[in-house]
């Protein structure tokens, strides 16, 4: 997340609508927005209704854990205070900013984080000034970007995208591993015996990050020869998958394996 936030910064345009603070919380949240992450879902520890579920009452569960845990470091251990130069002001806006942003990436909130970035963006089109004038604006700008980094596995080039999102498959699978154990409904994606990786990146991609994407680069154009574009391929490659796998399930069609796209 870290790596994909410094480009979309420096070189694609949107470190001007920043302060420096602004730009600092933001490379600290991409750094600390996991820490302490448990390989499970939000969802598992409500059902299981473990101390975090308990902890934070169900809501944002492990976004919640993340940004305490990432402050209580830096507090608590002189070595990992990032921010310790800061003023007392800066550091309440900081911590403002990041626990935001933190928050904001937990994907129950994404669709309604959308609308309100999407009315900024019909309000303030392209300018940085008339962004910087809106403090709103600029959290809500933050969050997309971080949001987005975190979903922006299927944007990189395919080799990495492809590896990483088998060691996502993995994570999931152990979780639903552990609900089968314990008796609890498999989560969508985590059954390792009916699990179709391809059609859930298709999805993924289309309804999630690529309108995620489209809506950064109404305010950044220079994603749309970058980011989207390499969207675009890897979405090219996952339907070409998704055709072998579907070949794969109809008898007597093997055959037909070698000539399907992507492979």
């Amino acid at each position: 997340v870290t790596q994909t936030v410094h480009p979309l910064l420096w070189t694609m345009g949107f470190k001007p609508y920043f302060e420096h603070l602004s730009v600092l919380s933001m490379i600290l949240s991409a750094i600390v927005h996991d820490v302490g992450h448990d390989g499970r879902t939000n969802n598992f520890h409500t059902n299981v209704q473990d101390d975090l579920a308990l902890t934070y009452n169900d809501r944002s569960i492990l976004e919640n854990f993340h940004a305490s845990q990432a402050f209580k470091l830096m507090t608590g251990q002189p070595d990992a205070d990032l921010i310790c130069d800061l003023s007392k002001d800066q550091r309440t806006q900081l911590r403002k900013e990041m626990v935001e942003m933190i928050l904001g990436t937990d994907m129950a909130h994404h669709f309604r984080q959308v609308e309100t970035f999407k009315g900024y963006v019909q309000q303030l089109g392209h300018d940085p000034a008339d962004w910087l004038s809106e403090p709103a604006a600029v959290s809500a700008l933050q969050t997309m970007i971080i949001h987005g980094a975190d979903i922006a596995t299927p944007a990189k080039p395919w080799g990495r995208s492809e590896r990483w999102t088998a060691l996502l498959q993995q994570e999931f699978f152990m979780q639903g591993d552990a609900e089968r154990t314990l008796g609890l409904p498999i989560s969508p994606l985590c059954d390792r015996y009916n699990s179709k990786v391809a059609q859930s990146q298709i999805g993924f991609i289309k309804f999630i990050v690529r309108p995620t994407y489209e809506l950064l680069a109404s305010v950044s154009p220079v994603l749309e020869d970058t980011v989207l574009k390499e969207l675009s391929a890897n979405l090219a490659l996952w339907e070409g998958r998704k055709m072998q796998e579907d070949l794969a399930e109809q008898p007597g069609q093997t055959d037909d394996l070698a000539a399907a796209p992507g492979a």
